[in-house]
């Protein structure tokens, strides 16, 4: 289940978009706020405690400030699409390489928490379905074959299983 619920949620919201052919994004700015904020809050309350009682307190807050900094390395790549700060240019026939490559990181690294606590995973949930939809606007507006932006869309929908696999194989 913990590997079926992401890929669904991600094409789930490709075939939202792909039938409703939302032309805006920002409808979906306050859903994308309150995912943000809820797995925040997943963090936080559920995450930290467990954190704390099992590993070395000096250590922490080294790693939270490496993944802070780390997600603001990755926002520099996507120019902050994760956010809903997609700008689709017209005249651009190339596709954003290094945007899709770093969503793709991004749910990666969401899958990594699934792995040892697996009760997050409807936090990630609601906050992979905006993003997921954001980015199903923005490739669907690209100028490429739908079936392209269905076999990308496939491709970010897998990496967050792929996180919770590697996981739970370390």
């Amino acid at each position: 289940m913990i590997y079926i619920l992401p890929i669904l949620g991600v094409l789930i919201s490709f075939l939202f978009v792909v039938v409703a052919k939302p032309k805006k994004n920002e409808s979906f700015k306050l859903l994308l706020a309150f995912s943000g904020a809820f797995l925040l809050a997943l963090t936080i309350f559920e995450m930290l405690p467990e954190v704390y009682a099992n590993t070395n307190p000096k250590s922490i807050g080294v790693f939270i400030m490496l993944g802070i900094l780390f997600q603001i390395f990755l926002e520099f790549f996507s120019k902050g699409a994760e956010h809903g700060h997609v700008h689709i240019s017209k005249e651009s026939q190339n596709f954003p390489w290094l945007l899709f490559f770093s969503l793709c990181i991004h749910s990666l690294l969401e899958g990594l928490p699934i792995g040892t606590n697996d009760t997050i995973i409807y936090g990630i949930l609601i906050h992979k379905i905006p993003i997921a939809i954001i980015l199903s606007i923005f490739l669907l507006g690209l100028n490429i074959k739908p079936l392209h932006a269905a076999f990308f869309m496939l491709l970010f929908s897998v990496m967050t299983p792929i996180g919770t696999l590697l996981a739970n194989t370390t």
